[in-house]
């Protein structure tokens, strides 16, 4: 992702842009039709439009009856929106407010009712003794069904969105989007299997210029800055981390100190995105998932629910391959290397967490194997000893020694269920063989 697409999806998600567009529209749409009310030579073609011609009073009482409910209604959207923030916070988790925030819904509703207060305001003032107002009175009119139309599907969405398992379908929905633009579907072609060792060659180190959560990168721009000084940068940082000003993120191989120049081609901000950073979302489904296991809450069912869509996601992942951490030019030089998330680490970023707050809870652990069962048949074959891994640790962990001998029969059945699948599936042929690249584990004290 280049640093005007991150720029630009920053300006998309903040909540002023949006409306400020639509009260924008609102003020230019009023000086037009105005100005379309005062040509005389329309007067004649529109003549038969009786329904068209108002009088002085009636237009000033449709403008300032249609602002007074336009203000009113904002401050009832305004309203609603802070609700749903509160209400998502304390019940699902703060960091889902970003989900919140790339609402368009709410962001186009206040646009439009601001929109036509701002029109409706500025024709009372606009409106003279001597016009009539023609088509002014009629474009506030559709401007205020629209409004009405708009608060009424708001609402609609507002109901939908406090739902905990629509969020957690959304919040799996981005992770994804995430992992299909990062990893390689497995018919694309892959350079993965590219090498390139630095050996004891002299360096410079890259500084961060900034602090904060690195959230893209732009590779090209880096490149073409290595080309440039016929050097190679290699990244010791991925979207996600979190750097420190002054603090070494990288190095230069055969070049002078780039730190300004590569710090030009990062998108660095305050807070983490699920955009482009799969470990995020992943977070953002363990934590709600976390949260509904606590003591205080103990709703199983919220955590099953997490754990059936990250199920989903993380089986497009298992049919997928790691991009490759070299970027060459034109010439097909080494010129960039990046770090990458090995797809194994993603799995275990997103269920140790789970099977240790899961102890004790037969419900939840089911799940859990359950869920393992469905990647492990449509994963490829170098995947499969890992989810093993995760199976066998999960069913040591699920009951306590004085457990019923009916539950651990049946946990075993699961066990039973999940080898017989990953058996089947390695039997299958025409797979593609695994591919080794340099990698770095996945961040699990995050959570």
């Amino acid at each position: 992702m280049d640093l005007m697409t991150a720029w630009l999806n920053r300006l998309r998600r903040s909540f002023w842009v949006i409306p400020f567009g639509g009260c924008f529209i609102g003020l230019i749409l009023a000086v037009s039709v105005w100005k379309i009310d005062r040509i005389d030579a329309l007067s004649d073609p529109i003549s038969f439009m009786a329904f068209l011609t108002i009088n002085e009073e009636n237009a000033r009482s449709v403008f300032a009856t249609v602002a007074g409910a336009m203000a009113t209604i904002m401050s009832l959207a305004y309203t609603l929106t802070l609700v749903v923030f509160t209400l998502a916070a304390g019940s699902l988790g703060p960091r889902l407010l970003d989900s919140f925030s790339d609402n368009r819904v709410n962001q186009t509703t206040i646009a439009i009712v601001g929109g036509t207060f701002l029109y409706s305001l500025t024709s009372l003032y606009l409106f003279t003794n001597e016009q009539q107002a023609k088509f002014s009175a009629l474009v506030a009119i559709i401007l205020a069904v629209l409004a009405i139309g708009s608060l009424i599907y708001f609402v609609h969405d507002v109901a939908k969105r406090v739902l905990v398992d629509n969020e957690i379908a959304r919040t799996a929905g981005r992770l994804s989007d995430s992992i299909k633009s990062i990893f390689h579907a497995t018919d694309e072609k892959s350079s993965s299997d590219d090498k390139w060792q630095p050996g004891d060659a002299p360096y410079r180190s890259i500084f961060a210029v900034e602090s904060g959560y690195l959230l893209s990168i732009n590779p090209e721009g880096i490149v073409k800055t290595a080309v440039e000084h016929d050097c190679v940068v290699e990244l010791l940082i991925a979207p996600g981390d979190f750097m420190v000003a002054n603090a070494p993120i990288g190095r230069v191989y055969g070049g002078p100190n780039l730190s300004n120049d590569v710090a030009r081609h990062l998108n660095v901000g305050k807070s983490r995105t699920s955009e482009g950073d799969v470990l995020f979302s992943i977070h953002l489904l363990i934590e709600i998932a976390i949260r509904a296991l606590s003591p205080g809450i103990n709703d199983s069912y919220t955590a099953i629910s997490c754990i059936d869509h990250l199920s989903a996601a993380l089986s497009e992942l298992l049919q997928r391959e790691a991009p490759s951490p070299i970027h060459c030019d034109e010439e097909n030089n080494p010129r960039l290397i990046v770090m990458i998330i090995e797809i194994d680490a993603v799995l275990s970023t997103a269920f140790h967490p789970l099977r240790r707050n899961a102890q004790g809870n037969v419900m939840v652990s089911q799940a859990l194997i359950a869920a393992l069962e469905r990647m492990a048949s449509v994963s490829k074959k170098q995947h499969l000893d890992t989810l093993q891994m995760h199976v066998q640790l999960i069913a040591s962990d699920a009951l306590p020694d004085r457990s019923a001998q009916t539950d651990k029969k049946h946990l075993d059945l699961l066990v039973n269920s999940f080898n017989e699948a990953v058996t089947a599936r390695r039997r299958e042929e025409h797979r593609v063989p695994n591919i080794t690249v340099s990698v770095r584990d996945a961040d699990v004290s995050s959570l």
